[in-house]
């Protein structure tokens, strides 16, 4: 188990995730960190007669992953790979007026980690499907 100084989030963090065809999970535990990364596609279209490059957008993508300690948990069966759902991340709790990030999610990495002497760890990896559905900034 983490103690509160090891701790990289804030402490109101709260995941949930809805499988495809299935119910509504919050996943707990203790988390130590929820990130993502968006990045954008670019395509280069500098005319052949021009000395500086110039490049046009195209498609963006987002990649997630989190760490939790003590996952023997419940819902280990479907945060495998090949699950697809709905992720919706709170870094403030749930509540009226709170931020929260939502998307279609495939999970693409699921790791296990059996330290000697620390905590039992899992990691949790994935990819964007699609559009946001709750963009970073919107509220509940």
């Amino acid at each position: 188990m983490a103690t509160p100084s090891a701790r990289l989030v804030g402490t109101d963090l709260v995941v949930r995730f809805t499988p495809n065809g299935g119910s509504l999970t919050v996943i707990t535990g203790d988390q130590t960190k929820f990130s993502f990364t968006r990045k954008l596609d670019t395509v280069d279209v500098t005319a052949g007669n021009e000395r500086q490059r110039y490049f046009k957008s195209t498609i963006e993508s987002l990649d997630w992953s989190m760490t939790i300690f003590d996952a023997q948990q419940g819902y280990q069966t479907i945060i495998l790979p090949f699950t697809e759902g709905l992720l919706e991340v709170m870094k403030t709790g749930v509540g009226t007026g709170k931020p929260i990030v939502a998307f279609n999610a495939m999970i693409t990495g699921y790791d296990e980690g059996f330290p000697f002497d620390g905590a039992l760890e899992i990691s949790l990896s994935g990819h964007r499907q699609g559009a946001m559905i709750k963009e970073v900034g919107t509220v509940q």
